[in-house]
C-alpha cells in the first residue's frame, strides 16, 4: 500500500481509489470526485485491489473508508455500465470481490460518509463497523429507480442494521434518507458539521487503533455471528473468546493498567 506521501499530484488524480497507511491506521479513499466517486470498472477493481493489499498486512489496527469531492459514493457509474469498458456484472463482481476480503479483516473499520450514498454505496459504508456521516448527506438504495436489485451486500446488511420492515420500505421506495433519520433509524452512529467530519471519523479509528487488537476483534466476530447461533451457543463462544483474551499479554496490561489508575499500552 503506497503512502500518500510518495505518490504524485499528477498520478494522485488519476487514482481512482487512493490507499495509504498512518502508522497502523489504513486509509482507503474513493476518488473520482468529477463523477461523484460513481462506480466504474476501474473504480471497483482499484478497491478489491486496496483491500486485498490490506489482507496482506500484518501490522493494521483499524481502516477509515471515506470519498474524495462531494460525495462518498454516488452509486455506479451508469455510462460506464453501458459502454465498452466493463459490463454491470463485472463491476459488480469486483466490487463484490472486495467487500469479501474486507469482510475477512478482523480490525475495526471506520466509514465517513458524506454527501451522497446512493445504491451499492449503502452495502459498502454498512460493511463499516462504525459510521460517521455528515449532517448534510442523503442516503437512498436506489437501485429500484434504474431498473435493478440492490448489490454490495445491501439486502443482507440493510435489514441487520434497521429491521426487515424498515429495509423494505427503503429498497422498494428507494425514498431519501436524510443524516438525521438514518441516524434514529439506526443506519449510522453519528452526525457532525461537514467541516468536522474527518477529524471525528479519525479520532474515532486511532481510538481503536490503540485498543486491545485481539479482543476488539473478537468482541467484533461475537456480534457479527451471534444471529447465527442460538443463547448456549453463543455462551460457549463468548467463553472461548474471553480465555484466548484472558491468556493474552493485552489482558495482563488491562488489568494492571486498570489497578494502577493509569492509562492501558496495548501492543
Amino acid at each position: 500500500m503506497m503512502p500518500l506521501t510518495e505518490i504524485g499530484a499528477d498520478t494522485e488524480a488519476t487514482m481512482p481509489v487512493l490507499a495509504w497507511r498512518d502508522g497502523s491506521l489504513a486509509h482507503i479513499r474513493f476518488n473520482r470526485p468529477v463523477a461523484r466517486n460513481a462506480v466504474d470498472l476501474a473504480l471497483a477493481r482499484a478497491f478489491r485491489l486496496a483491500c486485498e493489499d490490506l489482507a496482506a498486512a500484518t501490522d493494521v489496527r483499524a481502516l477509515i473508508l471515506s470519498g474524495e469531492g462531494r460525495a462518498f459514493l454516488s452509486g455506479g457509474d451508469l455510462q460506464a455500465m453501458t459502454s465498452a469498458h466493463g459490463s454491470p456484472a463485472e463491476i459488480v463482481d469486483e466490487m463484490h470481490g472486495a467487500l469479501a476480503v474486507m469482510e475477512r479483516l478482523e480490525f475495526p473499520k471506520v466509514a465517513a460518509v458524506h454527501g451522497a450514498v446512493a445504491g451499492g454505496a449503502i452495502g459498502v459504508m454498512l460493511a463499516a463497523d462504525l459510521i460517521v456521516a455528515a449532517a448534510d448527506t442523503r442516503f437512498n438504495v436506489a437501485a429500484a429507480l434504474v431498473g435493478a436489485s440492490p448489490e454490495c451486500g445491501t439486502t443482507w446488511r440493510l435489514p441487520r442494521a434497521v429491521g426487515l420492515r424498515r429495509a423494505l420500505e427503503l429498497a422498494l421506495l428507494c425514498e431519501p434518507l436524510s443524516a438525521a433519520d438514518a441516524r434514529a433509524a439506526g443506519l449510522i452512529n453519528r452526525v457532525v458539521a461537514p467541516a468536522e467530519l474527518m477529524a471525528e471519523a479519525e479520532g474515532i479509528a486511532r481510538r481503536l487503533a490503540a485498543g486491545p487488537p485481539l479482543a476488539l476483534a473478537l468482541t467484533r466476530r461475537l456480534l457479527l455471528d451471534a444471529g447465527q447461533r442460538d443463547l448456549a451457543a453463543q455462551l460457549r463462544a463468548e467463553a472461548e473468546s474471553f480465555a484466548l483474551c484472558a491468556a493474552s499479554a493485552d489482558f495482563a496490561e488491562g488489568v494492571t493498567a486498570m489497578l494502577q489508575k493509569r492509562q492501558a499500552n496495548f501492543g
